[in-house]
């Protein structure tokens, strides 16, 4: 229904057929054990008349007790859409989120546009099995070779990664970018160079190989020497234009989540794809991308996976709508940013947990009030994702 390798697919039912009633599962359990995404399409084999625009009636099922009934859970909940919303595009059912989503975006600017389209995906190395190293390794490859510090950057996956918190799990990567050998070899050779160069690192790769040719540790993909994300050489990462922007503060994220969940960071942190960065010092953007109209826009237009979770992907984030907001309200938002922040580092109590929610609802409160929403358009956004 909404993720993009469904483009195709969405855009042939809606350009050659009529489609007549659409039923969303979701996650549910419809089949016990498996994981799967039903959707019931019921259409006639003919072209709609561009000339004579219909109603599709839809349904997002909300429990798999429905089956019980089907017809009658239909005619109890299901709605009518105009077809024109029904293009190649993600599909969306709800019968009043359109309209609020529209509402809402009249006075917000899309964050793709806000941040010039600098939204990017964590690095990719092929082998994090060799790549990937905890502190007891870092600090022995230093203790052999001090230069090998300049090449290995802490490191974060998307599960270290919380909604306004980093947790560091101390672990590293080790980043020779495409490039480095052939600019700093000169006239030798290039292995011989790396492993005179960095002898230690070297030696690290090369035998985390070798273990995996042995079956000694599993990893995934084609090993060392033939894996599809490295540079120049084996020992090199693919090529990337914003690995500096990695090492400046930023907003980070992971790509799984019940909630719109961004995190700051000023640590220098590499981030392990899918998790993804926006290269920015801005904690009112971060207090508004944590906000409940960010989790309420995500809802309706993220790819849905089990659990409730929803995809963080960048197609989907780009759209979050950035509310055109005067000084004074974005100095409070920055202010209760930096607060929350503060009280995730802090040891879990009830006054901590009432001190966050009070902030969260300073930081929605102002958003209300800025898009002037109705008690009725609250709720909806409130009760996203309950």
């Amino acid at each position: 229904m909404r993720a993009g390798y469904g483009d195709k697919l969405r855009g042939f039912l809606s350009q050659q057929s009529r489609l007549r009633q659409l039923i969303d599962f979701g996650d549910l359990p419809v089949f016990q054990g498996v994981a799967a995404y039903p959707l019931i399409v019921i259409a006639n084999k003919q072209r709609p008349q561009i000339q004579a625009p219909h109603t599709v009636q839809t349904l997002t099922a909300t429990t798999v007790d429905c089956l019980q009934d089907l017809e009658a859970y239909i005619e109890t909940n299901a709605h009518r859409i105009p077809s024109s919303q029904l293009g190649s595009s993600e599909w969306q059912f709800a019968a009043d989120g359109g309209s609020l989503q529209a509402k809402i975006a009249i006075k917000s600017t899309p964050l793709k546009t806000v941040v010039d389209g600098k939204i990017y995906y964590g690095i990719k190395t092929g082998f994090n099995k060799a790549f990937v190293i905890d502190e007891a390794t870092r600090i022995r490859l230093i203790a052999e070779d001090p230069k090998a510090a300049e090449v290995i950057k802490p490191y974060l996956e998307g599960e270290d990664i919380g909604r306004y918190q980093v947790i560091d799990p101390k672990k590293y990567v080790i980043l020779i970018p495409k490039g480095w050998t052939n600019q700093n070899r000169g006239k030798s050779e290039a292995e011989q160079f790396i492993s005179r160069e960095l002898t230690g690192i070297y030696q690290h790769l090369q035998k985390t190989e070798e273990l995996r040719r042995y079956g000694k540790i599993k990893a995934k993909g084609r090993g060392l020497y033939h894996r599809d994300d490295q540079g120049d050489y084996w020992w090199e990462l693919r090529a990337c234009a914003y690995y500096p922007d990695f090492e400046k503060p930023k907003i980070t994220w992971g790509n799984l989540a019940t909630k719109a969940s961004f995190a700051f960071d000023d640590q220098a942190f590499f981030v392990n794809a899918p998790a993804c960065i926006i290269p920015i010092d801005d904690l009112c953007l971060l207090a508004l991308m944590n906000s409940q109209v960010s989790s309420f826009s995500l809802l309706k237009d993220a790819a849905e996976r089990q659990n409730g979770y929803f995809e963080q992907k960048p197609v989907y984030v780009e759209k979050l709508p950035i509310p055109n907001l005067n000084d004074g309200q974005k100095a409070h938002l920055a202010e209760w940013a930096q607060r929350l922040m503060d009280l995730h580092k802090e040891v879990d109590t009830p006054t901590r947990q009432n001190n966050i929610a009070e902030l969260e609802r300073n930081i929605n409160q102002l958003l209300y009030a800025f898009y002037d929403l109705t008690p009725d358009e609250i709720a909806t956004i409130e009760g996203a994702g309950q």
